[in-house]
């Protein structure tokens, strides 16, 4: 993390933030009640803090107003005070998660022993989602189409509506023994968001090119070894 100089100036360590690096002295009121989305002329507060219980005792204490933000070094995340409240809009550094595969009504694949990294980056509302799962001995293929949940982003709600377009929010590629498959992650949740954890479709075309769920034996029957990876981006509406 960076420090702060003599002067007031705040000297950016080398991860954080590149368009933090302008001072309130060259930086007038009107530009940040600009940047901050204010209707008065307050200046947008910034806070560098280290830990949760930090910032816990920032937004606790400190009386913020819409459009300050917070940087946690810690996690290399920007947090904003909005009217809904606090809400992750950048993250510098990859945010690591894990899917999760069973609480919706249908769907019985578990990943057993099978090896996974998933991970997303925010900037403002779109969000990009990256995963790889290698297919273990113990996985269990289960009978109905799959799909990961989405990430579990601080401040937008487990049921936002995804609002990219309906061919294409990103790439799948299956790889199963020697063959390699691609196919695409669609914005339609595979389950109903009102019933079940949101999550996206995953589908391939089959030899007659119509499109299919993901499944235990499509694109083709799964195995220990197996590799799926996704990638895939979506906008939230909250």
């Amino acid at each position: 993390m960076g420090s702060i100089l003599p002067n007031a100036v705040w000297l950016p360590g080398p991860e954080d933030p590149i368009d933090w690096h302008i001072t309130p002295s060259i930086m007038g009121a009107a530009a940040d009640a600009a940047i901050a989305g204010r209707s008065d002329s307050a200046r947008a507060r910034r806070r560098f803090v280290a830990t949760a219980a930090d910032v816990d005792a920032v937004k606790a204490t400190e009386g913020l107003a819409p459009g300050d933000q917070i940087y946690r070094s810690d996690l290399k995340l920007i947090e904003t005070l909005g009217s809904a409240g606090w809400r992750v809009t950048r993250t510098i550094a990859a945010q690591s998660y894990t899917p999760d595969w069973a609480t919706n009504s249908a769907q019985t694949f578990r990943p057993g022993n099978g090896q996974q990294a998933w991970c997303y980056w925010v900037d403002g509302k779109v969000i990009t989602v990256t995963g790889v799962l290698i297919f273990g001995s113990t996985t269990d293929f289960g009978s109905t189409g799959w799909g990961p949940t989405l990430p579990t982003v601080p401040g937008y709600p487990a049921g936002r509506i995804l609002t990219t377009s309906l061919w294409g929010a990103g790439e799948a590629i299956a790889q199963i023994g020697g063959t390699i498959y691609r196919g695409a992650v669609t914005s339609a949740p595979l389950l109903s968001p009102a019933v079940d954890t949101p999550r996206h479709q995953i589908i391939f075309r089959d030899a007659s090119r119509v499109t299919r769920w993901m499944g235990p034996t499509f694109p083709a029957t799964w195995g220990q070894n197996s590799v799926l990876s996704v990638t895939y981006q979506y906008e939230t509406t909250a």
